[in-house]
This record gives C-alpha cells, structure tokens and sequence, in this order.
C-alpha cells in the first residue's frame, strides 16, 4: 500500500511512433503496468481514510506474519540507547513501519501500540540499512523516527543519522544534525552522551579541515568524560585528540594520548578500538620515518578489524599499509593493498577514504615517473576530497599535481597549484605539508630565476617545520634544495636562522 497520490510505477508511457527499435513485449508491459498503477492508486484513493487504515493494519498483519512474526522488542538504555538484536522481518522493517504508521485511523483515537510498533520497524529498519552500507538511507530513516520520539530518544536517534550521514560522504550535512542532538542532551543534563557527541562533531571538523574547532571540541569532551569516570568512553575521546594532535603534527602530544587511549582500551576490553588506535598510531610512525614500526601496527590493526569485522576501517587500514610499502620502496606490494583497499571503499561507500587512496595511488605513480596516469589518479581523487570536503587531502593533492605540471613543462599551472595548496594547508592547520609543498615552491621559483622569491619561501618552510620541531622533514628538504642550487650553480638561500 501507498499513501494517497503516490505511485509504485515510475515507468513514462509514450503511445507515439514506436520507431526503429521497437520491442512490441517491452512496450506492452510498461503500458499494462502503467494503466495497473493508475488503477490500483485511484481505487486506493476512493476509499475512505478509516478503510485505507483498515487496509494498511491487514497488510502488515500478513506481512508481518510471512515474516517471520513479531520482531523482539528494542531495549532501550539511557546511557548506550538501544539494542537491535537481528530478526528475519529485518529486511522488510521499512515496509512493516510504513504500514503500521498507516495503520492509525486519522478520525479515530491515537492508537499508542501502532506507533511503538511503527517506531521499532523504523530503527530495524535503518540498522538494516546500515548494515548494507546503505548510509543515506539510514541517516534519513534515523532522522524520521527522531520526529516520532522526544527527549534521549530524539537526540539519540538524531546521533545515530549524523554517524550514518557522515560515514557515507563525511561532509558538514551530519553537522547539523549533531549539534541538534546536542543541545538535547545539554538540556537534559546529560553529560556524557554530550561527551560523546562532542567527540563525534570534533572528528567531523577535523575532517573537514577545521583543527581549531575540532580541538576546542575535544578538551570539552575530554574534560567531561574525565570526570564521568567513563573509562571506555575517556578511550574513544583520547584516541582523537592523539589524531588531531598528528594532523596538527605535535608528535609528543599525539604519542602520550594514544599511550593512554591504547591502555585503557586494553583495560576494558574495547578491541574495536584497540584496533583503530593501532592504526592511527601507525600513521604517526610513518610521518616520522619509524617504518617497520608503522608497518608492524598496521598489520596488528588489520587482524583486529578482521576479527571484531570492522569492514571500513579494514579498507582504510589495507591503504594505510599500502604508504608503508611504498615509503621503502616496495611498489608491487603497495599497488596490491591499494586496489584492495579501494575495493571495500567502494564495497562500504567511504567516499572520504576513496578520494585518499586514489590520491596514494597517484603518488605511486609519480614515484614510478608515470606521470599521466599519476595526473588522472589526482584529479580523480581532488574531485572525491572536494565533494566530501576534505580540504585537508585537497591540499596535499593539489601540491602533488603542481609537481606533475612542473615535470610536464605546465610551468603556468604550477605557481597557482601551489599557492592554493599551502592556504589550504595553513588553514587546515597541517604545517608538516605545508613545509613540504614551501619547499618545493621555493624549488621552482629558483629554477625560474625569481631568486628572492624563492629564498623568502625556503625561509617559510624551515620556519614551518622548525615550529613542529619536524627535524626529518626539514632535513630531507634541505638537501633537494642543496641538491637543485648545485645543479643550478645557485647559492643556497639563507634558511632564516640568522
């Protein structure tokens, strides 16, 4: 059943000339189920809303029935909301809630009961969704049974579509949504879900390219779930402030959290994030040259996520192990963990993490010298980190591109690449690349005569990379520099320490 004016069929009749091609079978289907539809929904439109009511309770009655009968209810708790333990009428949950809400007689009295039931399909329903990595649907199914509900039920549900919004495209529409279920919470005093919201809203401004907010966030968080004495939840929140604390390139600060975060997880036994601060912390090692310690987290995050079936985060840990291959020059075996980790992407619908492993698999290739494919992998991937709004990948990739239109004799494109790529590593407060990206800057404009220039920019990199106390990056920056000059017969630039 449907409600008044919609319609099942969505396929356009044309009696016209049929033309070369015509199929008489496809034709005459499309113009039974046409006619079909028309019928169906004007009869349905006759009747009267109590019969339509009427109609809807014995559709769910039979379906339901098929079905495999009643669907345990939800429990439900303050503190962790509810718990859907799995139930054959799962994959028909939408249709079941839709009738049910259907099912309510708009001229007699409310009817409590139907509306439980329809709330409870609701939330199946969208788990269901999650668990097919339909995040869209989900986030809207959540957002529709918070119009149902009130109170920690409503933020609740409302927190359950921003994680189903964000895990899908991870872009400011969950935002929104967060903060509603925030204020919720605020207003009823309870601290810890905020905590727990606050943490969620701070990685969500984090990925997008807002450091500050995410860590004004997170110290609000963090300062709640101390006090809570919530082991579990002080875990999860110190495992992302130790992120941003890599992001923002503060490696002791990082190191410290995630030592803390991994021995409380350890403690209460939280094996899932075991595993995703394994991961992160491998990031950190990678940055900072560990390499075989990096590549021995990783693999302990992989195993992890394999065993507690952690499906998304084992893509991202399979590229993730991808970089370490490729770091120490191992292409074969980087190449083979990034098609693979883009696969679950593309299985999962992660689209941040799509843009991020297309985006290292172009680099691949520029270490490689195939430069063309290199150049399509990057523009692939800028198109993914602007649509889901990941401006701090969007820097990274387009100072990669600027390299690959300065080895392409684009000399043209590659000052606008750069000067686009460092605002947004500044804003994005991501100092480590934009020391990177000032250095080659200042590489090019030495080797296009703007000598001056090119000595103010390599000043800016050594200051950048000194203020992170990023002594391996400056290094290795340093000698592409002494390198370039001598090849040039240029003198080395002041580097600003005076």
């Amino acid at each position: 059943m449907r409600r008044v004016g919609e319609s099942r069929c969505r396929i356009p009749f044309d009696p016209g000339d049929p033309g070369e091609g015509y199929d008489a079978a496809v034709h005459t289907e499309a113009a039974y189920l046409f006619r079909h539809a028309l019928l169906r929904d004007g009869a349905y439109q006759l009747q009267l809303p109590g019969e339509r009511a009427r109609m809807h309770s014995l559709a769910f009655e039979i379906t339901e029935a098929l079905a495999g009968g009643r669907a345990p209810a939800t429990a439900w708790d303050e503190h962790t909301g509810w718990t859907i333990q799995p139930h054959s009428s799962d994959p028909l949950a939408l249709e079941l809630s839709e009738h049910a809400g259907l099912a309510r007689d708009p001229a007699g009295p409310f009817d409590q009961t139907l509306r439980e039931v329809e709330c409870m399909y609701l939330r199946r329903a969208a788990e269901y969704a999650l668990s097919r990595f339909r995040y869209e649907v989900a986030a809207r199914l959540w957002e529709r049974h918070a119009g149902l509900t009130s109170g920690a039920r409503e933020a609740v549900s409302l927190h359950q579509a921003a994680l189903a919004a964000d895990a899908g495209t991870r872009t400011r529409g969950s935002e929104g949504l967060l903060r509603r279920a925030l204020g919720i919470y605020r207003d009823l005093g309870l601290r810890r879900q905020e905590a727990r919201v606050l943490g969620d809203l701070s990685n969500l401004q984090r990925e997008t390219g807002l450091p500050g907010d995410a860590e004004q966030s997170l110290r609000l968080a963090l300062r709640i779930a101390r006090e809570s004495g919530d082991r579990r939840l002080l875990g999860s929140i110190l495992g992302s402030l130790a992120t941003l604390c890599t992001d923002t390139s503060r490696t002791a600060e990082a190191e410290e959290a995630f030592a803390e975060a991994l021995a409380i997880h350890r403690e209460v036994g939280n094996r899932k994030h075991e595993g995703i601060v394994m991961g992160a912390r491998a990031v950190l090692c990678l940055n900072t040259g560990r390499y075989e310690e990096a590549e021995a987290l990783h693999e302990s995050a992989l195993a992890i996520h394999r065993e507690v079936g952690d499906r998304r985060r084992e893509g991202i840990t399979l590229a993730n192990l991808g970089n370490a291959y490729s770091r120490t020059g191992r292409y074969v075996e980087a190449e083979r963990n990034y098609e693979a980790g883009l696969a679950i992407h593309h299985e999962v619908g992660d689209r941040m993490a799509v843009g991020v492993a297309l985006g290292n698999l172009a680099l691949l290739r520029q270490r490689q010298h195939e430069l063309a494919a290199a150049e399509h992998l990057h523009v692939q991937a800028l198109a993914v980190h602007r649509e889901v709004g990941n401006r701090r990948s969007e820097g990274i990739t387009l100072g990669n591109l600027a390299a690959i239109y300065e080895d392409t004799g684009r000399v043209n494109l590659v000052e606008p690449a750069y000067l686009e790529s460092i605002a947004l590593h500044r804003s994005a407060a991501n100092p480590r690349f934009e020391g990177i990206h000032l250095c080659n800057y200042a590489l090019h404009l030495l080797s296009v005569g703007r000598l001056e220039e090119g000595g103010a920019r390599w000043r800016e990199c050594a200051r950048a990379l000194r203020a992170i106390g990023d002594e391996l990056t400056l290094r290795a920056c340093a000698a592409e520099l002494h390198e370039a000059c001598a090849r040039l017969g240029l003198p080395i630039p002041d580097d600003g320490r005076g």
